[in-house]
């Protein structure tokens, strides 16, 4: 058996378990550790650092007050003519500096206004203050969302990108008052603070990975609510914001398309429709049917340049209906392949992934041929007004995602197979890897070899790369699917190899609006370690548990340890770790024993117990505490009814079907799996019931 990441104890532990070990137990030994067994595999060392990134906060205590006795003289001004944006941080900046002193500061516009050394003021945005102030107002470094925050006289400055003016309230708040948000309904900051000095803030903080897609559908919503928790986890993109939209039928805005999957999986099913196309052109769609297309046309040139220019001309639609005006987000343009596992069998494609490494060779030359007629159509000086710096891309997914390269001995780096595969400066891979992966591996585990030169390679020809990833288990949106140990390593890996974006896919299929099986834990080290990958996530980890759980921690903790543990002794017992380990079925009495199921539920119970002191003299917490340990408990008590119903007492049975209905219910848990069109878990309740 090839040697896994896992630490020596855990397997000795997990060995326990055939025998009940988790009942009668306690993994970690001593109850005053929590590294033993627990902790994430830590595979980097200090030269695997990322060193491009600027995270730079040099902040002292001045000799100056800005609150004394619990009175501030300080207001905020902001620009009078001011962002969505900047409006929203000067909100925040109001409601979180009131939440740690009690003090609710007045906000003004700057009209009228320049910087005066006395002056005691927060400066939020592109005020008349900052542009009066001598301060270096430069930001095309910064990016979107990347900000500064800069400390002159009596003033302080924040200011930034498009989105960076946000996020720099947040850094001030963060450096101040020691605030985090760990979740929804989770945050830590100072409280009842009456004196504070004024510090000499010297801030630049720009993100590490520049474009970082939302995920879970926890923060899909439309709410104003929704809006705000997507802002403080500093993930507001939509993976399908800087994706044109393109319309079924060509010259019509008001035919199917431009939103949602359509940006993503479109090739057919809006780009190129058979019922429009097929009759005529046979040859655009895959031998294996036609919800794919022939990349290669069947090998028929003339028939590959009318493909191409065909769906060139609807982007060109789409160019004047998108304009860069209305719609300065939409630089991507995505032409690609249906989510189905089916690709064209041709005598040209099999050549194509005989040769050439895959099938991505032919959506190159596709994608070339198409930039080449928009580039060119986009120069001409009648279509200025929809000039964008666009970039092109397809999607490198399934038998797509490795890269036509050879090895240049001489250049010691992957290089074209020829100058045909080879990508223009604009036209590269959206990187899906479904098929490269293991994700319940460290990155470095030697089943992952393969993912990993495939994003060396395509670094080498494309430079920065955009990311599908993926961390949930699709099949069981309730189970645990320890993607930990690989994301630890990832982020940092994929920004020394440069990122343009990068979506992680948590369960954003199943219609959950709370993210079970710690999914909330996951959302919480995405959103820090997209932002700096260098962050310890033990560190992380622990810092979560104590604010989400209080004094329950340790049970929480526990279970989650002994989760994990378990999780990798199947694994291992099972030999399941396999590609594609996001759709296997764990839903078996095999895998779980009752004991096992029903101490984890009671270690949910004994977590709870130990925050019932919160339920008079704190009810919200409680409430709040109480959620989060439900939904974990939410994990066992599904599996136990799903695999041991018929063995629970009626009385237990319903127990536990009642809780588990609440819980489900108040949470907005739907679905066990990700296809909407599996049962929900209300038919779920009614198969067992």
């Amino acid at each position: 058996m090839k040697k896994r990441m896992i630490k020596t104890f855990a397997l000795a532990c997990c060995a326990c378990l055939t025998l009940n070990f988790f009942a009668s137990c306690n993994i970690q030994g001593n109850s005053a550790s929590t590294n033993d067994g627990g902790d994430i595999v830590q595979t980097t060392t200090k030269e695997d650092l990322y060193t491009g990134g600027t995270h730079i906060f040099d902040v002292k205590d001045t000799e100056k007050d800005m609150i004394k006795n619990g009175e501030c003289d300080y207001q905020i001004v902001y620009p009078s003519s001011c962002t969505s944006n900047e409006e929203f941080a000067v909100q925040e900046f109001i409601e979180l500096f009131a939440m740690a002193t009690n003090i609710e500061l007045e906000a003004k516009r700057d009209v009228g206004l320049t910087h005066n050394a006395s002056a005691k003021y927060i400066s939020i945005g592109n005020t008349s203050l900052l542009n009066s102030s001598g301060i270096d107002t430069d930001v095309s470094d910064l990016k979107d969302d990347g900000c500064k925050i800069v400390t002159k006289d009596n003033t302080v400055y924040i200011f930034g990108g498009k989105n960076g003016v946000m996020y720099g309230v947040y850094d001030f708040m963060q450096i101040t008052f020691n605030y985090e948000i760990y979740y929804i309904d989770c945050i830590e900051i100072d409280k009842n603070v009456s004196n504070l000095k004024l510090k000499n803030y010297n801030v630049k903080d720009i993100p590490d990975v520049e474009i970082r897609h939302r995920n879970w559908d926890r923060f899909s919503g439309s709410t104003a609510e929704d809006a705000r928790n997507r802002n403080r986890f500093r993930t507001i993109s939509s993976r399908i914001d800087q994706i044109l939209p393109i319309h079924q039928v060509m010259g019509d805005k008001t035919s199917a398309g431009g939103g949602g999957e359509s940006r993503t999986h479109n090739s057919t099913s809006y780009f190129l429709p058979p019922d429009q196309y097929q009759a005529e052109h046979p040859k655009w769609y895959a031998s294996s049917g036609n919800d794919q297309l022939c990349w290669s046309a069947h090998g028929d040139q003339k028939e590959l340049q009318a493909m191409i220019e065909t769906a060139a001309e609807k982007i060109i639609w789409s160019l004047q209906w998108y304009t860069p005006t209305a719609y300065p987000d939409c630089n991507t343009v995505l032409f690609s392949i249906e989510d189905a596992t089916r690709e064209c069998q041709c005598d040209t494609c099999t050549m194509y992934k005989t040769e050439y490494c895959g099938l991505a060779a032919p959506s190159i030359i596709v994608m070339n041929g198409i930039s080449e007629i928009v580039d060119e159509w986009m120069a001409k000086e009648e279509n200025a007004e929809y000039r964008r710096d666009l970039t092109y891309c397809f999607l490198a997914y399934l038998g797509f995602e490795a890269p036509p390269v050879k090895y240049d001995e001489t250049l010691k780096k992957y290089v074209p197979i020829d100058e045909s595969v080879t990508p223009r400066d604009n036209v590269k891979p959206y990187l899906a890897m479904m098929m490269s992966f293991d994700y319940q591996l460290s990155l470095q585990d030697e089943m992952n070899k393969k993912g990993k030169d495939i994003i060396d390679q395509w670094t080498d020809i494309t430079g920065k790369l955009n990311y599908w990833l993926y961390s949930v288990n699709y099949r069981n949106l309730l189970t645990v699917y320890d993607s930990f140990n690989f994301f630890n390593d990832a982020y940092r890996f994929l920004g020394n190899q440069g990122i343009r974006e990068i979506y992680v896919q948590g369960g954003t299929a199943g219609g959950q609006t709370t993210p079970t099986a710690w999914g909330s834990l996951k959302l919480y080290i995405e959103s820090k370690m997209l932002w700096d990958v260098n962050l310890d996530v033990n560190v992380l980890i622990e810092n979560w548990f104590n604010a989400m759980f209080k004094e329950a921690a340790p049970e929480m903790k526990e279970l989650f340890q002994e989760e994990r543990l378990w999780n990798g002794y199947l694994m291992d017992t099972f030999d399941l770790w396999m590609i594609r380990s996001n759709y296997t079925d764990l839903v078996n009495t095999k895998y779980f024993p009752m004991a096992t199921l029903e101490n984890w539920m009671a270690k949910c119970d004994s977590a709870l117990a130990k925050v019932e002191k919160y339920k008079t003299s704190a009810p919200e917490l409680y409430q709040a505490i109480k959620n989060h340990i439900e939904i974990e408990w939410i994990t066992p008590s599904y599996l136990l009814l799903a695999l041991y119903n018929e063995n629970l007492s009626s009385t237990d049975k319903n127990a536990i079907i009642d809780r588990f209905v609440d819980a489900t219910d108040r949470l907005g848990i739907l679905r066990a799996a990700e296809n909407r069109s599996t049962p929900t878990i209300t038919d779920f309740i009614a198969t067992i019931s």
